[in-house]
């Protein structure tokens, strides 16, 4: 672990739960529980190669007020991919985020998210299986769709990890429920 690193990594996750036990009365007011799911397309860059596998995340949150969200995600990759002879496969990621945005009208939000995540993936390469977990700082954009008063569907972009030898980023299709 590189130095700093360490400090970063519990910085990112201090701030989404700083967020949930620092919430004052009155946001608890306005603020509601949702529920939902994702389906990922990532795109997973190693130094071997560039790889699309396809994964699945479930989430629960607590949006504040119409600005301000917390949430945690849950995910396994649904396929491999591979190209010539590597191949990659998510094989679970977790992340507690927080979100912040703004409304753009009555039925669509525009919002930022940034955490941590932490991902196991799986690497095949010739004569060789390799296993690789990484936890780190993540962050994105997004934009929330009012389907009904209570559904939403998004649109987001999510980079999971950036390290110089294992990049991973998803571009996020879901849906939510919100109670």
């Amino acid at each position: 672990m590189e130095p700093g690193e360490d400090k970063m990594k519990r910085t990112a996750l201090a701030v989404p739960l700083l967020a949930i036990l620092c919430a004052p009365a009155s946001l608890a007011k306005t603020g509601h529980f949702y529920a939902g799911g994702h389906v990922n397309y990532t795109q997973f860059k190693t130094i071997n190669g560039d790889l699309q596998p396809l994964a699945a995340t479930a989430q629960v949150g607590y949006q504040f007020n119409e600005y301000l969200g917390t949430e945690l995600r849950a995910g396994a990759g649904v396929n491999s991919d591979d190209e010539a002879s590597l191949e990659a496969k998510i094989k679970d990621h977790y992340g507690l985020y927080i979100t912040a945005g703004t409304p753009l009208s009555d039925w669509s939000r525009l919002y930022a998210i940034t955490g941590f995540s932490s991902i196991k993936a799986e690497l095949h390469v010739p004569n060789e299986r390799l296993s690789h977990s990484e936890s780190g700082l993540s962050y994105g954009a997004g934009v929330s769709f009012s389907a009904t008063k209570q559904f939403k569907v998004h649109i987001e972009y999510l980079q999971l990890l950036d390290r110089t030898d294992f990049d991973i980023r998803t571009l996020n299709l879901g849906v939510t429920y919100h109670f």
